[in-house]
């Protein structure tokens, strides 16, 4: 018969733990068994000697736990950093983007008013000779044969174009372009 091994009593301060220590105990002798010792002593005297290790471990566990912690608050503070950080790079993407298509439709009108000028040079030397109004009809009508500008289509777009009473491709390089207002024949290209 093999005898059953004595558990010393430990103060207060070790019984916080006593039961994962208790368990640990009852492995220790498992393993003193197991292991051949053939005094169980030998198994009791480790087994007490890990209860003696056992507050400084958990000073260490307490450490440790406290560094978990702070590890824990600093990556959550360093995640809501680079959440804002990526807020902040998907608004200056945002308005990179707009800049671009800014600096895109400001070519776009560059060309366009370059091609009306030079349609608007290549006039013929008898032009000189209708009076203004056949010339602007005539002048509409090579602009939309060159797919520049449809004047009926923009004043029917823009109703307040025909109650002002101007020239709808004046008004649309004077007025229309810088506001925003849309050329169909341009949209199209």
């Amino acid at each position: 018969m093999t005898a059953k091994p004595i558990r010393p009593r430990f103060p207060i301060a070790f019984r916080s733990f006593h039961g994962a220590r208790l368990k640990l105990w009852h492995v220790l002798n498992l393993a003193g068994s197991r292991l051949g010792f053939k005094d169980q002593s030998i198994a009791n005297e480790r087994a007490a000697q890990f209860y003696l290790d056992a507050p400084p471990l958990q000073n260490r566990v307490d450490d440790l736990e406290a560094r978990l912690r702070a590890l824990t608050d600093e990556k959550k503070r360093l995640e809501e950093s680079l959440a804002r950080r990526d807020t902040e790079i998907s608004a200056v993407s945002k308005l990179l983007h707009a800049s671009e298509l800014a600096e895109q439709r400001q070519k776009n009108d560059i060309d366009w008013l370059v091609s009306l000028s030079v349609l608007f040079l290549r006039r013929p030397a008898w032009w000189f000779m209708l009076i203004p109004p056949i010339q602007r009809k005539l002048f509409h009508k090579r602009i939309l044969r060159k797919n520049l500008f449809d004047a009926k289509r923009y004043v029917s777009r823009y109703p307040d174009v025909a109650n002002s009473g101007q020239d709808p491709l004046f008004h649309y390089v004077r007025h229309g372009m810088r506001e925003g207002r849309v050329n169909d024949l341009r949209s199209q290209e």
